[in-house]
């Protein structure tokens, strides 16, 4: 078994319950004030599990892993501000996002919450909507990209067509498994809804 915390978590965790965090159903972790993973709940791994992210999840965020280092470019600058923001003014943050699966969809609320020691970050990913995908597109279209590459956004899932670059189709069988030749960015809807500057 994965390990899920550094030694000394308690402490760093000081005003936490850990059996609180341990034991809940939401998706669970913290991160240093260098932005590694500190601690992870096993609810984190059971979502990882039930949506397929398995073992891939364990082998590529371990503790001591940065955050940033799973992220693209833009959603990794989006977050490194937030939490730069929370760690310097130590009050709480929130952001709704989404993560489905191939027919469910799922949108989750993120609560960001600065240890009082000022040692790090402690993030609870919420369910807020689950439900079934009626809306699915027909997957004869083409999606390779005249440089070979499949580009999804790493937001929504949702995959750029090639023929016309501004409609991004939720296509089921790349949101079960990626194609090998993928290439994440962020489609123009959910940048201005979730990462556009205000």
């Amino acid at each position: 078994m994965q390990k899920r915390f550094i030694d000394g978590i308690l402490t760093i965790l000081e005003n936490f319950d850990f059996n609180t965090l341990e034991e809940s159903a939401h998706s669970v972790y913290a991160i240093s004030n260098n932005f590694e993973l500190i601690y992870f709940n096993q609810a984190w791994f059971n979502f990882a599990k039930q949506n397929n992210g398995e073992p891939i999840i364990s082998s590529k965020y371990k503790i001591g892993t940065n955050i940033f280092d799973g992220m693209t470019e833009i959603v990794s600058k989006y977050y490194f501000e937030k939490y730069q923001y929370i760690l310097h003014t130590k009050k709480v943050w929130h952001h709704d996002y989404q993560c489905s699966s191939s027919n469910i969809y799922r949108e989750y609320h993120q609560s960001v919450y600065p240890l009082k020691n000022n040692k790090g970050l402690v993030i609870i990913n919420s369910l807020k909507v689950e439900k079934k995908i009626h809306d699915t597109y027909n997957t004869d279209y083409s999606y390779t990209q005249e440089d070979g590459f499949v580009v999804q956004c790493c937001n929504c899932r949702k995959t750029q067509r090639n023929s016309d670059k501004q409609i991004w189709d939720w296509v089921p069988a790349f949101v079960e498994k990626m194609p090998q030749n993928v290439s994440h960015s962020i489609c123009p809807i959910c940048f201005d809804y979730y990462y556009k500057k205000r």
